[in-house]
């Protein structure tokens, strides 16, 4: 893919890249003209994930190996900009799961999804399969709450993925589980591309609504999944997106003195 254009926000990286890159560098995964020996890893970074890399480094060292860690939110774009390093656009997690359904459609491939709430992984599926027809679902995985920490279901979640041997792996636990499992099993997987992909099913599934396209676009989806769901995200986007708006002023600050210290030297 070449050398990589990454910008920080503290400790998360994230590629400034295009979604007709990022379509194009997956189309070359599943086609299987890659050279990797491992699984691709797509991470799906938004202003939560600023935080959880701060507080965990295990967090942030998975956004810096992953293969393609892209912007999954608008509030990223528009800090981005402000530090002088703007991101081309946003690539939500939602729209890039259907993307890469309709590549694996014209191409031909396979895919297995594993988590999400009871039923929303079947209920994408089922919705996917009516608009995306050559695509072959080999799995669809719904363990209980908790599972990584069971062996014995752990093992056998595990082995269905080795058995289905799916081009594209879906992991929809939320983060930083999902991150963590992946991480945890990458040399297992027989798969070619394997992506987190968050709250992705419930909203696929319709067991959660999606916020208007004009929200989305002025980056107040979180507010939507905010008043949709109080009880479960209010903490995550209270801490979240203080510590997100903290590292981007912060930043923009260092950005200044540096600048005023490049001056000084110029003028000395």
């Amino acid at each position: 893919m070449g050398e990589k254009h990454r910008i920080r926000f503290g400790r998360a990286v994230v590629d400034v890249i295009s979604k007709e890159a990022v379509l194009e560098r997956a189309r070359e995964i599943l086609q299987g003209t890659s050279t990797s020996l491992l699984p691709a890893v797509i991470a799906t970074v938004n202003a939560q994930f600023v935080h959880l890399a701060y507080r965990e480094p295990r967090f942030a060292s998975f956004l810096l190996h992953a293969d393609l860690s892209i912007a999954d939110g608008m509030s990223l774009v528009f800090a981005s900009r402000l530090l002088g390093q703007p991101l081309p656009e946003r690539i939500s997690g939602v729209d890039l799961t259907e993307d890469l359904w309709a590549l694996l459609n014209k191409q031909g491939g396979s895919v297995y999804l594993l988590g999400g709430k009871p039923g929303a992984a079947a209920a994408t599926a089922q919705k996917l399969q009516e608009r995306y027809p050559q695509v072959k679902i080999v799995g669809v995985d719904s363990p209980p709450m908790g599972f990584e920490k069971m062996p014995e279901v752990k093992n056998v979640v595990l082995r269905k993925i080795q058995a289905a041997q799916p081009d594209l792996l879906l992991v929809c636990l939320g983060a930083p589980k999902q991150e963590y499992w992946i991480e945890d099993h990458l040399l297992a997987l027989p798969v070619k591309l394997v992506m987190g992909v968050g709250g992705t099913f419930d909203l696929l599934s319709g067991q959660v609504r999606r916020a208007p396209m004009w929200m989305q676009k002025c980056g107040l989806e979180w507010f939507f999944r905010l008043y949709v769901e109080p009880g479960r995200l209010w903490q995550r986007y209270l801490v979240g997106n203080s510590y997100f708006a903290w590292v981007v002023l912060s930043q923009i600050i260092a950005q200044i003195f540096h600048r005023r210290r490049e001056t000084k030297a110029e003028i000395a």
